[in-house]
């Protein structure tokens, strides 16, 4: 659940764009830590995800088809306003 988390790879996307405009290098792949803590006995548990480049065009594209679907339903709700009004 965690490890698939698209805030990591929206700050990193931040940081490339912010770097590339300065002229800093960044590494292409980089670890996220994430704790998570149990209740049942608790504690936090630390979990270490890799995250790519891969990664950061996956949630881009998961992020361009959101927003394609969320342009679709808002056509069509205002269609739908439309066809009530008449």
């Amino acid at each position: 659940m965690y490890k698939n988390s698209g805030q990591a790879l929206g700050y990193s996307l931040i940081l490339d764009y912010v770097s590339q405009k300065l002229g800093i290098a960044l590494e292409s792949n980089f670890k996220v830590l994430y704790y998570v803590y149990k209740t049942s006995v608790c504690e936090y548990e630390a979990s270490h995800f890799l995250k790519t480049i891969f990664s950061e065009l996956c949630g881009i594209k998961s992020i361009m088809q959101k927003t394609e679907q969320i342009s679709k339903y808002t056509k069509m709700e205002s269609s739908h306003a439309r066809m009530e009004l008449l």
